[in-house]
């Protein structure tokens, strides 16, 4: 027997991250199969690609699936183990809009896993379960009509500390009761961004909504914010939702070589407080004179209606109880 890992669309530029040292690497980036069915309502897609080659081939459709957030993320890792996207929302994770996959098993057979039929466990297992359980050559997701979105957000300097305070304030506001998470058509990303070298701190907010309203109310204490700006997005109706992806392709570079950690936790503003003094201010004095190294932390919010929209998909092998949203990932 040899020992083999499997790579899909390969964005994880981590050492070890094909989890063998010594074995067989198979890489899947040949497999960039994209095809429709008839009524366009399901795109059959190959692991071996990045989102922003699916999105530039749904978009003169007026269509997009539940894929990633970053135009370099490859297909395959995401689906397999859950998947965070701008439609999570409404759509849940990204494997909860999977209707069928095509998979090679252990034994060398190729078969279909649905949701009925003989292969129903290994379609639940393969949504969230990782890829444990075959070889995935073919994911078949369900489609949704958008086109525009709105596209906002912000780089403050987080040097400020008033910066640091509103920041904060604007994220536990949108997460309380009330707040903008409860909006389901939403999401942002809240991060923070740093290099001790060169003793930047940087406060980042990401905002979506698909559709036409101009400044959705849900992000209102995000846009409040009054510091020193560094960058900033748009903050308007794009006439396409994928005019994000080339502002973010700066965050996903694979210049150089990264580790990655993470941990999810209720959102609550004393759990923030000491993520952000755990992490961040740590980070920022062991590293103050490591040269080009930079941390980034993110606030990721999963809503309440993001874990009910996963649990109504009805296959999802991470089954989160919706009563325990939002949550910090």
């Amino acid at each position: 027997r040899s020992k083999f890992a499997v790579r899909a669309g390969g964005h994880m530029p981590v050492p070890g991250a094909q989890s063998v040292q010594a074995g067989v690497m198979i890489t899947l980036n040949k497999l960039n199969q994209r095809t429709m069915n008839a009524a366009k309502t399901v795109a059959k897609i190959g692991p071996g690609q990045v989102w922003n080659d699916v999105y530039d081939w749904l978009v003169p459709h007026g269509l997009a699936v539940n894929g990633g957030r970053y135009p370099t993320v490859g297909v395959g890792g995401f689906l397999v183990g859950g998947g965070i996207s701008y439609f999570s929302g409404t759509k849940g994770w990204g494997c909860d809009t999977a209707v069928a996959y095509e998979v090679v098993l252990s034994d060398g057979q190729i078969v279909e896993a649905k949701a009925t039929g003989k292969y129903s466990d290994l379609f639940w297992a393969l949504h969230g379960g990782h890829n444990n359980f075959g070889i995935v050559t073919r994911f078949d997701l369900q489609t949704f009509p958008v086109t525009s979105a709105y596209i906002g957000g912000a780089v403050w300097d987080g040097r400020d500390a008033s910066a640091q305070t509103q920041f904060f304030t604007a994220l536990n506001s949108y997460l309380a009761p009330g707040g903008g998470a409860e909006d389901p058509n939403v999401a942002t990303s809240a991060v923070i961004a740093l290099t001790p070298s060169e003793g930047v701190k940087e406060l980042i907010s990401i905002q979506f909504a698909p559709g036409t309203e101009d400044h959705p109310r849900a992000f209102e204490n995000f846009t409040k914010i009054e510091a020193p700006v560094v960058q900033a997005l748009p903050g308007g109706v794009a006439p396409s939702w994928t005019s994000l992806l080339p502002l973010l392709d700066e965050f996903g570079a694979r210049g150089s070589r990264r580790l990655y950690w993470s941990v999810s936790f209720a959102a609550d503003s004393r759990a923030i407080s000491i993520a952000n003094q755990t992490v961040v201010d740590v980070a920022f004095e062991a590293l103050s004179n490591v040269p080009n190294a930079t941390v980034a932390f993110t606030y990721q919010p999963i809503s309440e209606s993001w874990l009910k929209a996963s649990r109504a998909s009805g296959h999802n092998a991470l089954d989160l109880d919706p009563k325990d949203g939002p949550l910090i990932g």
